[in-house]
């Protein structure tokens, strides 16, 4: 009866044993998918700021893009302005000397 029960608390022992090892490995394993987590979250973290800083990029190249062809067409406007005024004071300076010229 004395071996059964040494064997019983012998099994007690190596289950509690096993039980013991069995949650090492889970901590274990629990650490090191954390970690994994923890990386592939880095990762992707640094992948959405590197789209991110292409997107500002592009939406800057584009603001500047826009503000140059707001610039150039305005300019032209200008210059059409410029040469229409040129030309209508250029006629009117013409009938000027014609009336001086030849009397009213």
């Amino acid at each position: 009866m004395k071996k059964i029960i040494e064997s019983v608390l012998e099994a007690e022992k190596e289950a509690e044993k096993k039980i013991l090892d069995a949650r090492a490995k889970a901590d274990e394993i629990r650490i090191r998918t954390d970690q994994e987590t923890t990386l592939i979250l880095e990762k992707a973290a640094r992948q959405a700021a590197e789209l991110l800083k292409q997107s500002l990029q592009q939406a800057q190249q584009n603001a500047e893009q826009a503000f140059n062809d707001t610039i150039e067409k305005e300019q032209k406007k200008y210059d059409s302005f410029s040469i229409d005024n040129s030309n209508k004071f250029s006629r009117a300076a013409e009938k000027i000397i014609k009336l001086v010229k030849y009397g009213a």
